[in-house]
């Protein structure tokens, strides 16, 4: 049968073979949440429970139960250094070297951002770790969800048509057609849902979760959501009521299957494309009734997931609680045994004849006197439970062991030296590599997801306002980006206050030597490509000649021209301009294009001839003769034959000073160009000197 002729009791046999492959494994989590909340012991809620504690034919002594929870603690241990190995990623070029995959990266870098501050990303990533500690497992689902975003408009209100039978918009006077306020348009919004493990299910077969042919999605939805999909059919409607009646589903809170009132099962499935299916293809349903059927939008396959521990011959995982759990069983009975022992034994006793007694005597200042006849009353020490007390520490120690957090629990001595604590950082982050491995690849992998699915439902509006306006020329760029393995790379990014610090340094160290021999334009560019140091308007100054030469490179490369401005740094431009025309790439580009850059080259060329002849027409000019007399270091002849020295105006010194420092910098500037371009320039030059008003030809 094909994938598109499945009915919802194909589907529903394909859900319980899901679940019975793997049911074993999903109580097994289910009863990891108790561990981790403290309860270990039976519900009261349990019959069972319920029996003992009203059977009056059993003691006390048998219905005390303690729980000494090193499970939460040791989970707590792992989120945090998890929490601290793997914090999130973050976007990189391909080829750092290719301008499009640099200006691809940063465009999808700040696009990500968006999405993390959209999504509440601190939150969804500390529950995730907790769920991949917890569970053994974790799984998040990424779609576009059209009711949510920022309205955009509204829909048109409807009235019956007798012509036609059906509806018709309603008019306005004006001949504009009248709007629903009731009835708001939303641009829509990405959206990340976190999957708890025990309700996620594969196929029976599969040898691995990436090699499953589906994966299907079970939980709980509001009733009236679900009967809005089903608007108009009764029959569907009645079918979900009694169906929120009928089925069972897990409840956290009392670690029961029961129903929840208000609320229904929906499964979801997702078919992996393949041959058979390029795009993939889904189901949404609950009971038998088919709630949305199509293939998957844009061929994304919209789940990912990771596990802590595999299990051999196993396609599931595990946590770390399984290895720990016997552990904590012995400690939570023998420290009620201690807790027995105290309540039963507990203080000392005086034990006496039964034909003897004892009596209270005088009280003296710190003296208490009793009086007894016959043989010495015997004294029972009570006792503390002190023998369970080493089996009681060996199972704490061996839990820790066993959790690999031995090594850990010691004290790390605390230093000043800010390379010390970096030493001892990545020294503690080495004990969570094996599970911060593949919680980082989880979070790449969600990233690249969500990269793609903004990039083809998101409107061009909506990634302006998540790029910037000043993107807006390159928001083609990021919309014919290559796939994201092809293009752009997302690296795992590790955050935290002593790396911050370590950057800090090595960029001081960097400044300090090498400082001086980079130009603001080299500072800049830098700055703007480093995802750790890129702060708009702290660094404004310094990255706008590379952004503006950056987006001319990127427009001339798409076959638009944008001619030279007067205003520009020709000098960086033409060195700009002279690199990218050198790339191995160019030769391939059409020649319009490549004309392009010619023609841009010369408007540099030329603008930078024509600041050259204004200096020299500005040198030739008048020279001021204000200001008072300053006396130099030079002499002249006088008419009598002796020396004397000379004194000039103030102003003319000043203006002497100016005009050298500034025809020094404009030659120097000139002399960094590539041979050909100051031959160009000097030409250029020539020919505008010989005319008496230079023009841009």
């Amino acid at each position: 049968k094909k994938i598109k002729q499945y009915k919802t009791s194909d589907l529903e046999k394909l859900a319980q073979q899901g679940e019975d492959v793997d049911t074993r494994l999903f109580s097994e989590m289910r009863t990891n949440i108790g561990l981790v909340a403290g309860e270990h012991w039976m519900k009261e809620s349990s019959k069972y429970w319920q029996r003992i504690r009203d059977d009056k034919q059993l003691s006390d002594e048998q219905r005390l139960r303690l729980t000494k929870n090193h499970t939460q603690r040791i989970t707590s241990i792992y989120r945090n250094g998890i929490e601290r190995f793997a914090p999130g990623v973050s976007v990189y070029p391909k080829n750092e070297r290719e301008l499009q995959d640099q200006k691809a990266s940063e465009m999808h870098r700040a696009v990500w951002e968006h999405i993390k501050a959209v999504c509440g990303w601190d939150e969804l990533r500390g529950t995730a770790i907790k769920h991949f500690t917890e569970l053994g497992e974790v799984a998040a689902k990424v779609f576009w969800k059209m009711d949510t975003g920022p309205v955009i408009g509204y829909e048109a209100q409807m009235m019956p048509n007798p012509a036609t039978g059906g509806m018709s918009p309603v008019m306005n006077e004006d001949g504009s057609v009248a709007i629903d306020e009731a009835m708001p348009v939303h641009a829509g919004e990405l959206t990340i849902e976190l999957i708890p493990a025990y309700q996620l299910r594969r196929s029976r077969g599969a040898t691995s979760i990436a090699a499953s042919q589906y994966l299907i999605y079970t939980k709980l939805v509001d009733e009236e959501n679900v009967l809005e999909l089903v608007k108009g059919d009764q029959a569907a409607a009645n079918k979900i009521k009694n169906n929120s009646k009928e089925n069972l589903a897990f409840d956290n809170n009392s670690g029961r299957f029961k129903t929840m009132e208000g609320q229904t099962v929906v499964k979801e499935i997702y078919f992996r494309p393949n041959k058979e299916i390029p795009k993939g293809y889904y189901f949404i349903w609950s009971g038998d009734v088919e709630l949305a059927k199509g293939e998957l939008p844009y061929g994304c396959f919209p789940i990912v997931w990771a596990g802590w521990e595999s299990i051999t011959g196993s396609p599931r995982c595990h946590s770390v609680i399984r290895h720990i759990r016997p552990n904590q069983v012995e400690i939570n009975r023998a420290s009620s045994c201690i807790a027995e022992h105290q309540v039963s034994i507990g203080s000392d006793k005086i034990w006496v004849h039964a034909n003897q007694k004892v009596t209270q005597g005088a009280f003296l200042p710190g003296i208490r006197v009793n009086y007894y006849t016959g043989t010495k009353p015997e004294v029972t020490e009570g006792r503390a439970g002190d023998q369970y007390i080493p089996w009681v520490e060996k199972n704490i120690a061996e839990m820790y062991q066993l959790a690999n957090l031995d090594e850990f629990m010691q004290e790390v001595p605390q230093t000043a030296d800010l390379y010390t604590q970096l030493f001892q950082r990545l020294s503690q982050r080495e004990k969570f590599v094996l599970p911060g491995k593949k919680i980082e690849n989880f979070f790449v992998d969600l990233s690249k997801l969500c990269l793609k699915v903004y990039k083809y439902s998101a409107s061009e509006h909506a990634v302006i306002n998540a790029i910037g306006v000043d993107e807006q020329i390159n928001l083609s760029v990021y919309k014919n980006s290559s796939d994201l393995g092809y293009q752009i790379k997302i690296e795992p990014q590790v955050e935290d206050s002593v790396m911050q610090m370590g950057r800090q340094i090595s960029l001081n160290h960097v400044i300090q030597y090498a400082g001086q021999q980079l130009s603001k334009n080299d500072i800049g560019k830098i700055v703007r490509l480093s995802p750790f140091l890129n702060r708009e308007e702290m660094f404004n100054e310094f990255t706008m000649d590379y952004d503006n030469a950056t987006n001319d490179i990127l427009s001339l490369d798409r076959g638009q021209y944008r001619p030279a401005s007067q205003d520009d740094d020709h000098d960086y431009f033409l060195k700009r301009l002279s690199t990218r025309m050198k790339k191995p790439d160019f030769e391939y580009l059409p020649p319009g294009i490549q004309q392009m850059y010619v023609q841009r080259k010369g408007e540099h060329e030329q603008l930078k001839a024509m600041q050259l002849q204004e200096l020299q027409q500005a040198q030739s000019g008048f020279i001021p003769t204000g200001g008072y007399g300053v006396a130099c270091d030079f002499y002249e002849m006088t008419a009598d034959g002796k020396t004397k020295r000379v004194r000039l105006p103030s102003e003319s010194v000043d203006w002497l000073i100016k005009k050298i420092n500034s025809q020094g910098s404009v030659l120097q500037a000139v002399s960094e160009l590539p041979g050909g371009t100051v031959s160009n320039i000097a030409n250029r030059f020539m020919l505008s000197s010989s005319n008496t008003s230079p023009k841009l030809v």
